[in-house]
């Protein structure tokens, strides 16, 4: 069967991989920049395969997201959609539950389906080298896509990128894959398949537990408490509606925070202030903060419940970080002094214990700022915790070599 039109679907390929931590003392969060290389040679080799000129984007990738989009739902989206699923496989993809959740959603397009058909659509690449022990959903081998390739096979296909000397080699690979994308998509197609959301799927790859490792608390106004005079738009029903800009953002803060830690493989809870007295003191956490609340005649249980979470060791891994949309006419104005009395307020609650937490005193003012400043925040937390929890040195003291997330 061939698709009508000559054509083909828009999206052809989606391409999932494992995404990275800040390191110790980064400023943002880095981006693989060779993921980002091979989307864009592998969009123009299978345009370079199609019978005619196709200028639209042939492929996805979250890389394409904006700041404020609502990232599950698109990419949600985008695995319905997808005629290719390309998985870059590496130890940390298989060892991560937000790609095993990316597998887990395309994967139930394919149920009872042959294993012809799941091979066909399911095409993984050798990223970086793993061990023979490691096995792949559905006996998927990535070293399969090339077994010719004995430079492919030995370094996988970043190292073929990376490095002049491989560079026949990569794109002799990245052709074969083109090829492969557009016979599954014009002769084989899927077709747009209704999926379940992303959330409601468990990793591919390992069993998650039930617990949450990572927390994302907000302290902010309600519309009921709001203080005298301020605008009550970015506010809900509860402080975790906090929406603080407007239009820019489909996802509530909170929402878009927990999908960050999430992607940085942390189970993730998101609570208003008040009630993250439940969480064991033990869990790392960022504190997203409205600094109207310390505004005079401000919200006075949200203040106190604000301080207690900085009780005690738990304010060495609960990081604060203050919200201010610049846009926004008032909290321009009042900047700089709702920031002071903010950052008053966390002195007096010893919130401000490393250099980490004094940045997220002093705010971001954008959306691209909160989402380029989040993940580094969210990493940080979870060092704090590693090198100073008593609970995880105990935790940890049988055998060495563990990241802090087995603690649950």
């Amino acid at each position: 069967m061939t698709l009508d039109g000559g054509q083909g679907p828009a999206t052809y390929f989606f391409l999932s991989y494992a995404h990275t931590a800040p390191l110790d003392g980064e400023e943002r969060a880095p981006t693989d920049s060779w993921v980002s290389k091979l989307f864009h040679d592998l969009s123009e080799a299978v345009r370079a395969a199609l019978p005619a000129d196709h200028r639209e984007q042939v492929g996805f990738f979250d890389g394409l997201l904006k700041a404020g989009d609502d990232w599950k739902e698109r990419i949600t989206g985008e695995l319905g959609s997808a005629e290719v699923f390309v998985p870059l496989c590496s130890p940390s993809y298989f060892a991560m539950s937000w790609p095993g959740r990316e597998w887990s959603c395309y994967a139930s397009r394919l149920a009872g389906r042959s294993d012809v058909e799941v091979r066909r659509h399911i095409l993984p690449v050798l990223w970086t080298p793993l061990s023979r022990a490691q096995r792949t959903p559905d006996g998927l081998d990535p070293r399969e896509l090339a077994p010719h390739r004995t430079e492919y096979v030995e370094n996988g296909l970043r190292a073929l990128r990376m490095l002049t000397m491989y560079r026949e080699s990569y794109e002799s690979v990245i052709s074969l894959l083109a090829k492969r994308i557009v016979r599954a998509a014009r002769e084989h197609p899927l077709g747009p398949t209704a999926v379940r959301p992303l959330d409601s799927f468990t990793s591919a790859f390992r069993t998650e537990g039930a617990a949450a490792d990572f927390a994302v608390a907000v302290a902010a106004p309600t519309v009921s408490s709001a203080p005298q005079g301020r605008d009550s738009r970015p506010y809900g029903d509860v402080s975790t509606d906090w929406r603080p800009f407007g239009d820019r953002e489909r996802l509530r803060l909170a929402e878009y925070a927990a999908t960050t830690a999430e992607r940085l493989d942390f189970s993730t809870v998101v609570l208003a202030a008040p009630d993250a007295e439940r969480l064991h003191a033990g869990t790392p956490a960022v504190v997203l903060i409205d600094p109207w609340i310390a505004e005079r005649g401000a919200d006075e249980v949200q203040l106190a419940a604000l301080r207690r979470l900085f009780d005690g060791d738990r304010r060495r891994w609960t990081l604060p970080l203050a919200v201010l949309d610049s846009a926004d006419a008032q909290s321009g104005k009042e900047r700089e002094r709702l920031l002071g009395d903010l950052e008053r307020v966390l002195e007096r609650a010893g919130a401000l214990t490393s250099e980490a937490a004094r940045r997220g005193a002093r705010g971001v003012t954008s959306i691209e700022e909160f989402a380029t400043v989040l993940p580094v925040m969210v990493t940080e937390a979870e060092r704090q915790y590693i090198k100073h929890s008593s609970d995880f040195r105990r935790a940890e003291a049988p055998s060495s070599g563990g990241d802090g997330r087995s603690r649950h």
